[in-house]
């Protein structure tokens, strides 16, 4: 770009996660036996694109899917403040989760649209990148597709 701005695209198939212990707990349900934790998290899609001005990028429209989550949102990180914000809504089981954001019309009140679903938590991700911390709002769980937006972080 002319004023220096870097502009891209990332997109990203069939991956997985491994050994992130905050991500593997959040998939699995509680277990008596910790080794029971699973080590690594699948993935068939993750895309997003960027903007970088300066030291801050910004991140625009991310999709995350996967058979048991995926996540939608949006941000920035600040490189030379080594801090990030970033706001979305989780989906949990994603595969069927998602129908409902599939079907023409009531698709996007049900389900928020074709990559949320019927069920969503909103949260941020948010602090220096040493010690990020996670918000959630409970309530948005009970707001189905279009009215979860009311209950996201600005």
């Amino acid at each position: 770009m002319a004023d220096g701005a870097v502009y891209g695209e990332v997109a990203m198939t069939n991956f997985d996660i491994l050994d992130e212990p905050g991500l593997s707990r959040f998939m699995s349900s509680p277990v008596d036996d910790p080794n029971d934790i699973p080590t690594s998290v699948r993935f068939e899609r993750l895309e997003f694109d960027f903007l970088q001005r300066g030291s801050v990028v910004t991140i625009g429209d991310v999709l995350l899917r996967g058979g048991d989550m995926g996540a939608v949102g949006a941000g920035w990180i600040d490189l030379s403040a080594g801090s990030i914000s970033i706001s979305g809504t989780y989906i949990p089981a994603y595969t069927v989760n998602n129908i409902f954001g599939r079907i023409p019309i009531i698709g996007v009140a049900l389900g928020g649209g074709p990559d949320e679903g019927l069920i969503g938590l909103t949260f941020q991700i948010a602090g220096p990148l040493d010690g990020l911390q996670l918000q959630v709002n409970s309530l948005s769980v009970i707001a189905p597709g279009i009215f979860r937006k009311i209950f996201q972080f600005q």
